[in-house]
């Protein structure tokens, strides 16, 4: 049984209480503190574990606090697939929770500092893993206590991220400063959704280009993303798309290339172009550039270097493998590949093929897999 404090510091019974309360503190029991450093032993990293520890009592506490405060509602929790390695950059929050089929996120913070709270994009805009309400929480761990503070659904979160200024959005890339006083602090509002509310009344994203199949086992998305054809005979005469870009346009970190590709004569490969793609969660969104660099050959041939290059580091993450396969759609199909060590900063493949063949790169991590098509 849990005590709240309202902010005149009484202390009631959770079935005393209406559900209308601004404050809502939870003193937390022994028992979450040792379920939640088995979790946290579970990830790597200090920080990581950290993290985890705190969001894993949070789940204990706003869990057990909400089922007692509102028996009638349906809650579903898949605890085992909460922590999952390939999320740790989302150890601060809490998916795969359902009450009443709406799709709950928690956040947790330790110790609220200031007036904004850090909201990582990808919880909203991703389809893979954006939830239709968000709940605040905060842990002080010395005094045993954790903090409501309220909630915000999906759709208010985008109406702020349009209003607030362009130049904030491009400074802060990877993730969502939203003021405190956004979150909605009237938690029988959260139960108002969850009693009279449809899930289709809150927007999620919806999967586009990227399809998705769940793999039970191991409980990870696989992802395939796949181009249309791109047509390199068209580079020679200017004809890009707006998604293939120049090197210095799309890197911020501009890696020399191996020794045997430069030339203190000429250029070697006059046509060098790159479209940036990711992994989604799977990599922590890290951007990476897939690079094609042309020259022309004897015998009308071309010759060809396809590249993998971190945008903004100096390493690519260990395990990331370039396939290129030949006249793909053929019998006479052949294909080579190439695998990242912990110390590569490029992968590359290199080939000579007439125009008018077809050839197909895939940039793969894992279960996930990006594609593209190319005819020469």
């Amino acid at each position: 049984m849990f005590d709240l404090i309202l902010d005149n510091s009484q202390h009631l019974e959770p079935n005393l209480v209406e559900p209308n309360l601004e404050t809502i503190i939870i003193f937390l029991k022994s028992q979450y503190f040792d379920k939640a450093r088995e979790i946290s032993h579970q990830v790597t990293g200090e920080r990581n574990q950290w993290k985890t520890y705190l969001s894993a009592i949070s789940l204990f506490a706003f869990e057990e606090w909400l089922q007692e405060l509102a028996p009638d509602i349906n809650i579903n929790i898949n605890n085992s697939s909460i922590f999952q390695p390939e999320y740790q950059n989302l150890t601060d929050t809490i998916r795969n929770i359902e009450i009443s089929n709406f799709k709950l996120c928690l956040i947790t913070i330790d110790n609220l500092f200031d007036d904004w709270i850090t909201v990582p994009k990808n919880i909203i805009y991703s389809p893979e893993l954006a939830d239709d309400l968000y709940v605040l929480v905060e842990i002080i761990e010395d005094e045993e206590k954790l903090i409501i503070h309220g909630f915000m659904d999906r759709d208010e979160v985008l109406r702020y991220h349009k209003s607030v200024d362009i130049n904030d959005t491009m400074r802060n890339k990877n993730s969502i400063n939203i003021p405190f006083l956004r979150f909605d602090n009237q938690m029988n509002n959260l139960l108002i959704y969850a009693r009279f509310l449809e899930p289709d009344a809150i927007t999620l994203p919806k999967e586009s280009i990227i399809n998705r199949r769940l793999l039970p086992t191991i409980n990870r998305t696989s992802n395939i993303f796949t181009q249309s054809l791109v047509n390199l005979e068209q580079w020679w005469s200017g004809g890009f798309t707006k998604s293939w870009q120049s090197l210095e346009e799309i890197l911020t970190l501009q890696i020399p290339d191996p020794v045997y590709l430069r030339s203190n004569h000429s250029p070697e490969y006059p046509i060098q172009k790159g479209k940036l793609f990711d992994f989604e969660s799977l990599l922590n969104n890290k951007k990476f550039a897939l690079v094609v660099k042309m020259k022309p050959e004897e015998n009308e041939e071309k010759g060809v270097i396809v590249q993998i290059r971190p945008e903004n580091e100096y390493c690519l993450p260990q395990g990331l493998k370039l396939k290129v396969t030949l006249n793909y759609n053929s019998n006479e199909a052949e294909s080579e590949e190439v695998i990242a060590t912990e110390s590569d900063c490029i992968i590359q493949l290199g080939f000579c093929e007439s125009p008018g063949k077809k050839f197909k790169v895939e940039a793969i991590y894992q279960e996930a897999v990006f594609t593209e098509e190319f005819i020469l």
